[in-house]
């Protein structure tokens, strides 16, 4: 994932993180996987998402781009 990588090189990574974040937001019903992640949001862990749908394993960044998702105005 380019965030990783970024990161990784100690590359700014901050606006990809932001945009993330703001695909947790994105609710379109006429857009049938933006229903879905809906959903799953208003039954799950945001942060038990953000790892399933990016498949981030670093805790550090989950938490940024959930910090990223609860910040969004």
């Amino acid at each position: 994932m380019p965030i990783r990588e970024l990161k990784e090189r100690n590359l700014p990574y901050e606006a990809l993180v932001d945009t993330v974040g703001m695909i947790f937001h994105y609710d379109d019903p006429n857009d049938e996987q933006s229903v879905e992640l809906q959903a799953m949001l208003n039954e799950r862990p945001l942060k038990e998402m953000i790892q399933e749908v990016t498949g981030l394993e670093a805790q550090e960044l989950i938490d940024e781009i959930a910090e990223s998702v609860e910040n969004y105005n």
